[in-house]
């Protein structure tokens, strides 16, 4: 039973959102909130819905004295099995060092199903999904934030890196260089090369590696303009790459869902998700050829949680069909009615 001081009418704030869909078509949505800020005490919210409409609080994962649980990502694996991962850390924001954790559901469309005791797996932060190769590697993307000095004397080791998750080990590293977070995802290109994409200070950085993400190539501007704000890229079940990410923008609005048949070198099909101010930090999945797209809006305000539900067919069109919709309020916090 959550106790009824995380319910949505006592919360002050509440962003970052991640999704995935079972094999039966129940959404899970993670994302975090706590405090009134990005500090010590937040916690990560996980619901889930059987209809896109109604959520289950199914359950608050709470912090320890002096620290912050954050960043959320839901990824579902080969089995249909679901996975929490979401970040730790000491003191307010970043302490250098974090920690990843995981938590699985085995069943997920019971109808009580129940997520194992989260592990810690690593060093630093991962606020995306993992890539499936065709190999069957699966590759965390695992940031270490540039923020100076060091926690309990260790110098930072900074960087993008990239984490084999079937041993937790480190396989390799990307420096971008105008670090901003990082948020990096890869993509598995057709000719079995990688392709990291990483926020920087100036939009949208990039690097390349040919060696299974041992060795990266020297990063680089990605020709993709953003703003300095998390995007979202991954390949459709259909073998197109899907891009979440704003289009000609200024600063956090224009959020359109794209799609590429060329792997990546173009995206000339858009779809306008939310065109307002303060809409952001975009996730996905896929069920059913419907690709369900969760993000956030004035996270400081009205802490909005949007749901959507569009077709590749719709992105092609640029508008949607009859049963697709776009930005449905999941969740809000207390102060905005």
């Amino acid at each position: 039973m959550v106790d009824e001081k995380y319910f949505s009418k006592n919360r002050v704030w509440q962003g970052i959102p991640s999704i995935a869909v079972t094999d039966k078509g129940r959404i899970y949505v993670a994302y975090y909130s706590g405090m009134k800020g990005e500090m010590v005490g937040n916690y990560v919210i996980l619901t889930y819905s059987d209809d896109g409409i109604n959520f289950t609080l199914y359950k608050i994962y709470e912090p320890k004295e002096n620290k912050r649980l954050f960043d959320p990502t839901l990824y579902k694996g080969n089995f249909g099995e679901i996975h929490l991962y979401f970040s730790e850390c000491f003191g307010q924001v970043y302490d250098s060092i974090a920690g990843v954790f995981e938590s699985v559901c085995y069943k997920p469309d019971e109808k009580q199903p129940i997520f194992n005791t989260p592990v810690r797996l690593c060093d630093g932060i991962m606020m995306n999904k993992p890539t499936k190769t065709n190999d069957n590697q699966l590759l965390l993307p695992v940031s270490l934030w540039q923020r100076g000095p060091l926690y309990k004397g260790y110098t930072t080791r900074e960087g993008s890196f990239v984490v084999d998750g079937n041993n937790n080990k480190v396989i390799g590293k990307a420096d971008i260089g105008a670090y901003s977070c990082d948020e990096h995802m890869i993509v598995e290109r057709i000719d079995n090369s990688l392709w990291m994409l990483i926020r920087t200070s100036y939009g949208i950085g990039e690097s390349f590696s040919y060696d299974k993400g041992c060795t990266w190539s020297i990063g680089q501007k990605c020709h993709i303009d953003s703003p300095v704000s998390r995007f979202h890229i991954r390949r459709l079940p259909s073998g197109k790459l899907l891009l979440i990410n704003h289009y000609n923008f200024t600063n956090r609005n224009n959020l359109y869902v794209m799609i590429s048949e060329d792997d990546g070198l173009t995206f000339p099909y858009k779809l306008l998700i939310d065109k307002r101010d303060n809409v952001s930090y975009p996730d996905c999945d896929f069920y059913k050829g419907k690709i369900y797209i969760i993000h956030d809006r004035e996270r400081y305000d009205k802490g909005e949680i949007l749901l959507s539900c569009v077709t590749e067919q719709d992105i092609i069109l640029g508008y949607i069909g009859e049963n697709s919709y776009l930005c449905r309020v999941i969740d809000k916090v207390g102060n905005y009615e």
